[in-house]
């Protein structure tokens, strides 16, 4: 996120740092850890996007046949 925001976005890098911080890692801990413990699935995003996207699909199947 920080080369992305530098590079792609013309920021400064101790503001995007800051940003972070202040703002997307307290939203992070308190909307989307908590919901965590609710997961079938956890996509991490730092993987390949076909590997993800092949797990997405297995877990809705697996619903499926039990639903």
């Amino acid at each position: 996120r920080l080369e992305r925001d530098v590079q792609e976005r013309g920021r400064d890098a101790a503001e995007v740092t800051r940003r972070f911080k202040d703002h997307v890692e307290p939203m992070h801990r308190l909307h989307v850890e908590p919901t965590r413990a609710h997961c079938t699935l956890l996509v991490r995003g730092d993987g390949l996007l076909d590997h993800s996207r092949d797990e997405v699909i297995a877990t809705l199947d697996r619903q499926a046949v039990h639903a």
